[in-house]
């Protein structure tokens, strides 16, 4: 189950839509963030919207208020009677291109947010494992939360014996397609 606010008031993900103008459909525009909630506690909420401010930013969208409206948003959410799952959840807040680019500044964004249950790995899976495949392709800009991750997929795609693609540029581990990646030796 998830829920989404957009256009000033939550409902089902489903009755959802950007127009086709928007920017994030015609070109890439657009930013995100994700934000864990666990019990219905936000974890590092200012931290993610830190770095969606500055995600906005460099991809040139004038967001002004935008920020604090989606923390709003996100802390609003994980308040509601209809907030998906058991209390663990997975807050996906979104700024895009809007309709209109003045030379590469995207003065009229949109925004909404999402919520929706955080899936656990089954027991299996702790127990054996999964499969993570690299990929010697890196995020143009990484340290801007961009929507376009095409780019990590494509020399996977259409395979179903794997959960996530691996970053790897130069050799390096930087990140998956939906996490972060660490690592501790010893």
């Amino acid at each position: 189950m998830s829920i989404c606010f957009i256009d000033g008031r939550w409902r089902p993900t489903g009755e959802c839509c950007l127009p086709v103008t928007d920017l994030v459909i015609q070109r890439g525009v657009g930013v995100f963030d994700s934000i864990r909630i666990y019990d219905r506690r936000l974890f590092a909420l200012d931290e993610h919207m830190k770095r969606l401010a500055q995600s906005a930013a460099m991809a040139g969208i004038e967001c002004g208020t935008v920020v604090d409206r989606l923390r709003d948003i996100v802390r609003e959410g994980a308040k509601r009677d209809d907030y998906p799952g058991n209390g663990d959840c997975i807050a996906k807040v979104y700024i895009t291109g809007g309709d209109e680019n003045n030379f590469g500044k995207f003065p009229k964004p949109r925004y909404f947010g999402i919520l929706e249950e955080c899936a656990a790995p089954s027991q299996e899976e702790y127990e054996k494992g999964v499969v993570v495949l690299p990929t010697p392709v890196g995020r143009p800009y990484p340290l801007m939360k961009s929507v376009n991750y095409l780019f990590g997929m494509i020399e996977h795609a259409g395979r179903d014996d794997m959960e996530e693609c691996l970053y790897c540029p130069e050799g390096e581990v930087t990140e998956t397609l939906r996490s972060s990646f660490f690592m501790s030796r010893g």
